[in-house]
């Protein structure tokens, strides 16, 4: 076919030079990944690659010719919480990580359906005002709070976006992990406690997806306690031994308006490209810095609570697969998608289904990929491809 013909010229000379489209190949770590594919001339995988880059291609062109539609309604519920600050100069960091999740939402939402909450813990004249207002008790009321009901409509989003420092006490079975506020700390376990409060008062719990990001040390361990159905929990660290100060959320927060974190270039920016984005940029001020990587960040949103490094993936694409043939994270939060650049098309709701059950059966089908013939493969991929084209080329319903 045409389609297989300029694919594999494509493949050819993307084989000759530096991939197209890929950010993070500009990077020391991921220029040596790359080389090392080049060098091994896998025809295939070249040819898989020029596949989705020309599809991608036509349908960012789609899009640019569509470019009127009103980004979709989401009705999001964000707190960002700074906890203590220890010395001043976290502080002062602290404080500037949180004015960038407040930028990233406010200039970019509808101030109709986003609600930011701000607690700092860094401001201590109203730290404990009351002995019911201390900074723990302020953010369980609120996580309580009951999720969207039957007649709210779009779907509910509630972010947990923790800034500070933690700690870790091997020693306790239970609530080893805490992230310190000004007063009493929090735990995992008070979390899951009150998000419990909160589904049994709502009566549509299941359009609720949670999205809680631990930037602080020794987070890791609350992917074990958090990690559920309709959750992305992203933590700093992969464990709670790793103690010393993370910069994590310093990068996260950044990566939050890069419009480098666009990293399919499909003229928006998902959770999943921010989080993999950051992890890569604390993984370069170690390198570049010549010190021994003190943290690395964890994304889980499958429900198994053991997470997924930013390592296993390529771009948006994973190149590692989990052990134990555990499922790999990542698809929840590459469908959350942050905000649409500018000369983005959006899609309705309908559109946005039907393209996420064509990518289900894409990477189906590159689960199948060595029990089936290479041609019979790629004319299967190729269709999949097209069939996301035929719904992208479509216009979205009014009001989406």
């Amino acid at each position: 076919m045409v389609w297989h013909k300029v694919a594999r010229r494509f493949a050819t000379e993307t084989s000759r030079h530096e991939p197209y489209g890929n950010s993070l190949s500009k990077t020391p770590r991921y220029r040596s990944a790359f080389t090392q594919q080049l060098q091994s001339r896998h025809v295939s995988f070249l040819y898989s690659f020029a596949l989705s880059v020309l599809v991608s291609l036509i349908a960012n062109n789609a899009s640019a010719q569509n470019a009127t539609a009103q980004s979709p309604v989401i009705h999001r519920d964000i707190c960002v919480v700074i906890g203590a600050e220890g010395q001043p100069e976290y502080g002062v960091a602290f404080r500037a990580w949180a004015k960038r999740w407040q930028e990233a939402f406010e200039s970019k939402a509808d101030n109709k359906t986003t609600r930011l909450k701000l607690i700092d813990g860094t401001n201590k004249e109203h730290a404990n005002e009351s002995p019911g207002s201390d900074h723990q008790t302020q953010l369980l009321e609120w996580i309580s709070q009951p999720g969207a009901s039957q007649s709210e409509q779009p779907p509910q989003e509630r972010w947990l976006v923790l800034i500070g420092h933690g700690t870790h006490d091997p020693t306790q079975k239970t609530s080893a992990s805490k992230f310190n506020l000004q007063g009493p700390d929090l735990t995992p376990e008070m979390i899951t406690t009150a998000m419990s409060k909160g589904a049994q008062a709502s009566d549509n719990q299941p359009q609720t997806k949670w999205i809680i990001a631990n930037c602080s040390s020794c987070s890791g361990p609350f992917i074990n306690a958090l990690s559920g159905s309709d959750r992305i929990i992203i933590t700093a660290t992969k464990s709670g031994s790793e103690q010393n100060y993370a910069r994590f959320g310093d990068y996260f927060s950044r990566s939050l308006s890069d419009p480098k974190a666009d990293l399919d270039h499909d003229k928006s920016v998902s959770l999943l490209e921010a989080f993999l984005l950051a992890s890569d940029q604390t993984a370069s001020f170690y390198e570049s810095d010549g010190r021994l990587a003190s943290e690395q960040s964890l994304l889980d949103d499958n429900g198994d609570k053991r997470g997924t490094p930013a390592v296993f993936f390529q771009g948006v694409r994973p190149v590692k697969a989990p052990a134990e043939n555990l499922k790999l994270d990542g698809l929840l939060a590459k469908r959350t998608v942050l905000y649409p650049l500018p000369d983005a098309t959006q899609l309705d709701s309908t559109q946005r289904t039907e393209i996420e059950a064509i990518e289900n059966k894409i990477e189906a089908l590159r689960s199948k990929k060595k029990d089936l013939p290479e041609d019979e493969y790629y004319e299967q991929l190729e269709k999949l491809f097209r069939d996301i084209i035929k719904v992208r080329r479509r216009e979205p319903a009014i009001g989406l």
